[in-house]
């Protein structure tokens, strides 16, 4: 009993003066860290964030921060939140294009994906599925296919994008494709996503290419006339379309382009992070990360842009390593 009193009176006086306590060691002297914002994908955080130490070294006291969002959570945050990332990066033109073009000077087209069915080899029928019998497999009841939300997620709309392309290309009815994913099954996150197929709780996920490969998964490759990876056939996927609010987007290739939006304050901070990224060591953690390196190409919107010297001398120096 006398022990416990002892003991209760020392939590006391621990919880009373342990600020102080801690605040009597000697002072150190630590110089304060800048932090880069970067809005990406949230299939791309973490390619972005394998960077850091790379930043860190070639920028002492500053570091990187991206957080996990989408590109629409992102968008949502820029324009109704008045967020300014020093760094934007997003996985479709379409957006940049509908909802932030007064944002945007110039930006880079950096990689490109596709959109595939992935699954394991738990996932039932994984042994029969192949590129001709894959959306007969999905539709079947006993199994649990599962996407990502259209409202929230490229992917997702993407998803509904290459199923509506597959209908007719296919000539088939996809009611039964449809009503097998279930409200349980359509995310908000593509971590989850991943994870949930990667425990076998799911059967089968749209995902991209890149995503696919990185979590090491098995995957059917789609039709090129449908998976909204090549050029030669934009012209069909623009007949798939979405609506989002007030807004119609339209399919097209995917392609993943990054920028520094034209209201930040500093906008040397994001050319650091550019010239990194751009650098043989950034493009190499990109590789790695089974990122596709399509590019870079610089579009331009407004010439008069302060940075562009600046975003074109970075990308010489990229082409020349």
């Amino acid at each position: 009993m006398k022990f416990l009193k002892i003991f209760i009176y020392f939590l006391i006086i621990f919880f009373i003066f342990g600020d102080n306590l801690y605040s009597c060691g000697p002072e150190i002297n630590r110089e304060p860290i800048e932090e880069i914002t970067i809005f990406c994908p949230e299939n791309m955080v973490s390619s972005i964030m394998k960077m850091r130490p790379v930043f860190e070294k070639n920028f002492p006291g500053h570091t990187i921060y991206a957080p996990e969002s989408s590109d629409l959570e992102n968008i949502y945050d820029i324009i109704h939140f008045n967020k300014t990332p020093d760094i934007l990066i997003l996985s479709d033109e379409s957006l940049l294009e509908k909802f932030l073009f007064s944002y945007i000077d110039w930006y880079i087209i950096f990689a490109s994906d596709r959109i595939v069915l992935a699954f394991t080899e738990n996932s039932k029928y994984s042994s029969k599925i192949d590129e001709n019998n894959w959306y007969k497999i999905i539709a079947r009841g006993d199994v649990k296919p599962a996407r990502m939300n259209e409202r929230i997620s490229t992917l997702g709309y993407r998803t509904l994008m290459a199923l509506n392309l597959a209908e007719n290309y296919y000539r088939q009815d996809f009611d039964n494709l449809y009503r097998n994913f279930l409200h349980q099954n359509v995310f908000s996150s593509e971590k989850e996503l991943n994870f949930l197929l990667l425990a076998n709780d799911l059967d089968y996920i749209f995902d991209y290419l890149s995503a696919a490969k990185r979590y090491k998964f098995r995957y059917i490759t789609l039709p090129a006339q449908i998976d909204l990876s090549s050029k030669e056939f934009k012209e069909d996927y623009a007949q798939a379309e979405i609506t989002l609010g007030d807004n119609i987007l339209t399919g097209r290739p995917i392609r993943y382009l990054i920028t520094i939006p034209n209201n930040v304050t500093y906008p040397q901070r994001g050319l650091k992070f550019l010239r990194v990224m751009f650098g043989k060591q950034g493009k190499e953690i990109l590789k790695n990360h089974k990122i596709q390196i399509a590019g870079p190409y610089l579009q331009i919107i407004n010439k008069t842009s302060g940075v562009l010297e600046d975003v074109e001398e970075i990308l010489r120096g990229a082409k020349n390593e």
